[in-house]
């Protein structure tokens, strides 16, 4: 892989890659697991990490409902804790439109991660 930089090129190492993607990787489920737990000690019931995913990686709200209603379907949340994780979520990020984004640091701000 080669970039031009400056008028130089430069070629990266396919290694060298794959290490930086998997730090990347690891810190974002460090941050999901941390997250995960915040949230499940506020709800006082399980979170799915696919939901949590959602909020760390700036899903937009609509993208999160659709993941929620799957879990739903999926009976690993009921639909009363659904709603309640959907409303709370969309107060918290100041969700105004389906397709505005979660707010990953105002969640993560409120629930002191």
């Amino acid at each position: 892989m080669s970039n031009i930089l400056g008028g130089k090129i430069t070629i990266n190492n396919d290694e060298e890659l794959k290490v930086e993607r998997t730090l990347e990787l690891k810190k974002q489920n460090e941050e999901i697991k941390l997250l995960k737990q915040k949230l499940e000690q506020h709800f006082e019931f399980e979170i799915i990490d696919y939901i949590v995913a959602d909020i760390v990686e700036h899903e937009d709200y609509n993208h999160f409902c659709l993941m929620v209603s799957l879990a739903t379907v999926n009976e690993r949340i009921s639909e009363e804790n659904a709603i309640r994780l959907k409303n709370e979520i969309k107060e918290i990020s100041s969700i105004n439109s389906n397709y505005d984004k979660l707010n990953k640091d105002r969640i993560k701000g409120h629930f002191k991660v």
